[in-house]
């Protein structure tokens, strides 16, 4: 910190921007300052009630009006991201399609050795339950209700995965300095190496089709 020379842990925020309007005001060193409404949301969750906590955002971080120094702190980037103690993918608000397939993933504890096919002969889960002819024929396994979570979660993930953060330019160098990488979507929060394995588990275990390999999700769990 500049005013007292002390050196702090920070972390680091890792986010889309959105539009560039910077409409929200906030208390920044008790001066007002102007941030996206996408920004705020993620200030609300990320803060905490009775601790401080110390994040570098670049939207706050870097005087945007100042195109000298944004300049110079481009080039430093990778730095700033690698010392940080951890990064925060922030993901933005919940909404209802993929808050349920977050949960999940947050939730589900697959070991590793446990990632691939499940099913003989390369059989997937959609065609086994999809064999049965009435949900009475549908074994212990495949009951109403993992059919009705089935049906909410491929989409869910769909969504999910398609969030904007997944497809941005800046990830790869983010998430490649990351020491700790973490994603939040709203106040949930969910280790990077969970998420990549347990996202893995449903393409391998099933048919699910919610193009991993196609967002920047894949690229991460190689680096």
């Amino acid at each position: 910190m500049r005013e007292t020379g002390e050196v702090v842990q920070y972390e680091a925020v890792s986010y889309s921007w959105g539009y560039p309007d910077f409409t929200v005001p906030i208390l920044c060193n008790d001066v007002e300052y102007y941030i996206t409404e996408g920004l705020h949301d993620a200030l609300v969750c990320l803060r905490r009630e009775n601790a401080a906590r110390y994040l570098w955002i670049d939207a706050v971080c870097i005087d945007q009006y100042n195109l000298a120094e944004k300049a110079r702190q481009v080039g430093n980037m990778l730095l700033i991201f690698r010392k940080a103690r951890s990064v925060m993918a922030w993901l933005g608000r919940p909404d209802f399609p993929d808050l349920f397939p977050f949960e999940i993933l947050c939730n589900m504890d697959i070991p590793l050795d446990e990632v691939g096919p499940a099913f003989p002969d390369g059989e997937s889960h959609e065609t086994y339950l999809s064999s049965a002819t009435t949900l009475d024929n549908v074994d212990d396994r495949h009951d109403r209700i993992c059919q009705e979570i089935w049906t909410q979660l491929q989409p869910g993930l769909t969504h999910l995965f398609s969030r904007p953060w997944f497809h941005r330019t800046w990830v790869r160098q983010e998430s490649f300095a990351a020491r700790r990488l973490m994603f939040q979507l709203g106040d949930r929060v969910l280790e990077s190496e969970k998420l990549i394995r347990n996202a893995h588990f449903f393409q391998t275990r099933t048919s699910m089709n919610f193009s991993l390999a196609d967002n920047k999700l894949l690229t991460i769990s190689r680096l």
